[in-house]
């Protein structure tokens, strides 16, 4: 009996450590702590807790949360980086980089709570289209990015330092079992000025809001206890870490909490237009009038060899009729992202050239080429009805720093239909403008002679969505 009692016991601790070999076998490490402030803890999926200490390893399936007044910094194997906040709860769903072939790498991460800023590494910046940050109420793609965001189970904010991200609801169009930029997303760009992207939940479409102090502080929580705390324990205990964030090699916790802090000049918390990028735009459009000859040059602008602009499609598939856009992942690094919308996203050629856009004059364009469709309820960009552009114009006025659009478009079942609007140039030369439900968004190139804009036409049964290159007369 004794010895059956044994034997038992001894079968007993070989299944147990067999099943822990397997489960340590299992997990593989996909980051390391490199900072940490105040008490932290991991939960793994077999939901054993650990505290968090400076080099511990990070693995796929563990629930990270910090509390209150606590801080933690994570690198990932790819090198992408993120910074999570007091008071967070931060879940790792997926993390497979493939470093022989970054592009099939994938990544998802579930914030349930809290505030976090991420920076990308190498598996997103290889691969966009399978990356995603899902919240209670949206989901955020991105598209090579420095961004922080903020989450309760009703709301979501997200503001963006470097790149672009592009936040849509959690709805019956967009999962939070999938990857990428889902096709109902808004797209905000670094170089749009001060705006940030709102989600409340019930809602059907992400907002882009203007930054004002109060909702900067409510995004990014700048509170003066939590930075002395920050600064004190980072240079007593985490020399190293403090050391390497001097050099930008690290996220710092208190510059990237007080980046989004000073408010834009004027900016007041008013609703943009549901595809608006860069602010409000005149009440109304300005009719296009006759241009003022060209204004000579201190030093004769630089053509760029290679195109000005790229059109990148956030989802899989072609319209058979599309001839502008290309894949996300054809995009090349030389390209900068400037504006979009849910469907597509505008780069500009970064190259060298020096600003040279015309201070004074105004200037009208030619339209190159488009691309535009008719999306009805439950169609995408890719399976929507061909549009016609029958009418085109376009007139800068760079003295006033103002865009004039004047389009009429229209399709085998739907009659000639106008967009007439105007919208503000902001010192990037980006540009927004709204007229009623109509938004027009786009960029200019460094010289001042092309033009990049996509343009919307909300009708009672689906929407005009179009973009189009332009080349001054």
């Amino acid at each position: 009996m004794i010895a059956k009692q044994i034997t038992l016991f001894l079968l007993a601790i070989v299944l147990n450590l067999s099943l822990n070999a397997a489960y340590a076998v299992e997990q593989t490490s996909v980051g390391t702590v490199t900072l940490v402030i105040g008490q932290t803890q991991a939960i793994n999926k077999m939901g054993e807790p650990r505290i968090l200490k400076r080099t511990d390893a990070i693995f796929v399936g563990d629930t990270i949360e910090t509390n209150k007044s606590a801080h933690l910094h994570i690198k990932f194997i790819d090198d992408g980086r993120i910074s999570i906040r007091p008071e967070s709860r931060l879940h790792i769903e997926a993390y497979q980089y493939n470093q022989v072939s970054p592009e099939k790498s994938a990544i998802r991460f579930f914030l349930e709570q809290g505030v976090l800023r991420s920076i990308s590494g190498k598996a997103t910046e290889a691969a966009h289209d399978r990356y995603r940050m899902n919240t209670p109420v949206a989901a955020l793609g991105v598209l090579g990015t420095d961004y922080v965001v903020r989450t309760s189970d009703t709301q979501t904010l997200a503001a963006v330092y470097s790149g672009g991200i592009a936040l849509s609801p959690i709805n019956y169009g967009c999962t939070n079992s999938g990857f990428g930029v889902c096709s109902s997303a808004t797209v905000l760009t670094a170089d749009m000025g001060s705006l940030y992207l709102e989600v409340n939940l019930g809602e059907n479409q992400s907002r882009l809001k203007n930054q004002s102090e109060s909702v900067s502080k409510t995004l990014i929580n700048n509170s003066k206890e939590s930075e002395n705390t920050s600064s004190a324990v980072s240079k007593e205990n985490n020399k190293e870490e403090t050391r390497a964030d001097t050099k930008g090699d690290t996220l710092n916790a208190k510059n990237s909490e007080t980046r989004l802090t000073k408010p834009a000049s004027n900016a007041t918390d008013t609703d943009l237009a549901s595809n608006a990028k860069l602010g409000a735009s005149p009440e109304t459009p300005s009719p296009v009038s006759e241009p003022v000859g060209p204004m000579p040059h201190l030093i004769p602008a630089l053509e760029s060899k290679e195109p000005v602009f790229t059109w990148a499609r956030w989802t899989k598939g072609q319209h058979p009729d599309d001839t502008l856009s290309q894949s996300q992942r054809q995009v090349t690094k030389d390209k900068k992202i400037t504006v979009g919308n849910q469907y597509v996203g505008l780069f500009r050629n970064t190259g060298s050239i020096a600003d040279q856009r015309p201070q004074t004059g105004i200037f009208n364009f030619n339209l190159q080429q488009s691309h535009v469709v008719f999306i009805r309820p439950g169609e995408t960009w890719q399976s929507a009805e061909t549009a016609t552009l029958n009418k085109a114009a376009l007139q800068i006025d760079f003295g006033k720093q103002q865009v004039t659009t004047n389009l009429e478009m229209s399709t085998p079942t739907i009659s000639a239909t106008q967009l007439n609007t105007t919208g503000n140039i902001n010192d990037k030369g980006l540009f927004i403008g709204s007229n009623n439900n109509e938004t027009i968004s786009g960029a200019i190139s460094s010289t001042g002679n092309e033009v990049g804009m996509i343009f919307e036409k909300p009708l009672a049964n689906g929407t005009f969505n179009g973009i189009s290159e332009w080349q001054k007369q």
